[in-house]
This record gives structure tokens, sequence and C-alpha cells, in this order.
């Protein structure tokens, strides 16, 4: 007499009977695995089909189902407003002054020029035909420029690509992101700069774009694709 089979599915409903050829194609659809409950009619009892040996070769053969993969969640981008990114800036400023007070002890005697001048000073100069005060004046300007570029270069790249924000909007709980959440890069840091240089040659529009864009994303966001 011909052997029969039930099961407990996942459901954890009865099925079958069935013969031994419709069984191992229930395995093979993944229907039953090693501890799936199992009737046989030959042993009249319920038991794990790992325990029956005429199906063993056919359970060796199937394989687990997947596990899908778990994609950890990004944390959920809250964005900063104009203003508090407005107060970040200026924070960021006053940090910039003191990095610059002591960037600019070397060059001391080069900077003589711009020490004290103020605007009267300086138009008393350029209306006097002053040829050789006013040559010093733009070289001590240029040298200032070059130091502030690569003090403000270092800063806002070496800042932003570590820790994604500066010392300003630390300050504030503020951070950049990419569009999805992720950390930013010295790379996109740098990218992000170079767009802020653009969004200050727009006469600051690109910066008053925050204000009404609807992620509040200014001009160099938009560019270096950052939140």
């Amino acid at each position: 007499m011909e052997v029969t089979y039930k099961i407990i599915g996942a459901d954890g409903r009865e099925y079958g009977p069935v013969n031994l050829e419709e069984l191992k194609a229930w395995i093979k659809d993944g229907r039953v695995a090693h501890f799936t409950n199992v009737w046989s009619s030959a042993a009249e009892a319920w038991m794990a089909a790992g325990k029956l040996p005429e199906i063993a070769a056919e359970l060796s053969l199937a394989l687990p189902p997947a596990i899908p993969a778990i994609t950890p969640a990004q944390p959920e981008v809250v964005p900063t407003g104009f203003w508090v990114r407005l107060l970040a800036y200026f924070l960021d400023l006053f940090v910039l002054s003191l990095i610059m007070t002591v960037a600019c002890l070397p060059f001391k005697a080069q900077l003589g020029p711009m020490a004290n001048l103020t605007a009267a000073k300086l138009t008393e100069m350029m209306n006097g035909g002053d040829t050789a005060a006013i040559t010093e004046f733009v070289q001590a300007s240029l040298v200032y420029c070059t130091i502030y570029s690569f003090v403000s270069l270092a800063y806002f790249i070496g800042m932003n690509g570590r820790f994604g924000a500066t010392c300003g909007k630390l300050a504030l709980g503020a951070r950049i992101v990419n569009e999805d959440g992720s950390k930013i890069t010295y790379g996109k840091a740098f990218w992000r700069y170079s767009g802020e240089i653009i969004s200050f040659c727009t006469l600051g529009i690109g910066y008053l774009m925050i204000a009404f864009h609807p992620q509040k994303r200014g001009l160099h966001d938009l560019i270096a694709k950052t939140r």
C-alpha cells in the first residue's frame, strides 16, 4: 500500500494526504522545511520532516528562505531656517576674525599700511595723489586677502568635511548633509564652498533663496546637492 503524507503549513492548516513524489514537489516549492510537521501513514505519527529518511536528500538541497537585507534608516532631516543659518554665519565670522588675528601676526610688517587706516585717511591719501602710500595700501590689501582666502578655505572645508558643520552651526545644532541625510565628505565640502562663491557673486540672492526654498536650501546647496 502506498505511503501517504500530511503536513502542517506555515498558516497552521493541515494539507494532504499526498504521495511521496508530491511531498518532494512541496519541498522544492519551499512549502516543506526541516522542521515542518509531517504525518506519515507508515509511522502513523507526526514528526519533523528532517526525521524522514525518504526525503532527506531533497531537504538537503532545499535552500532556506532568503532574508531581506535591512537598510539602516537615515535620520530624519529637519531643515534649518534662514535666520538660524544667518546667526551661525555671524558666529563663524567671529571665529574667523580670531583665527585671522593669529594668522596675520607673521605678516605684521606687510600689513602695516592697513593698521589704523580710516575712511578719512584713505580719502585724503587718494585726493593727495600719494602714489607710494596708495601702492603700499594695495599691496597690504592683497596680502590680507590672500591670507583670508587660505584661512577661509581651510576653515569651511576642514570643519564641514570633518564634522559636517562649522563652529557656528555646531553651536546651534545644525549640520550639513547629503540629500539622503548621509554625512558629506571633504570633496563635497569643497564643492559646496565653491557654490557659496557663486551665491556670493549673485549679490547674495543665492543665500536669500534659503528663506523661500521649501527645503531651506541655498543656491550652493542645490549645486552641491546638500541640505
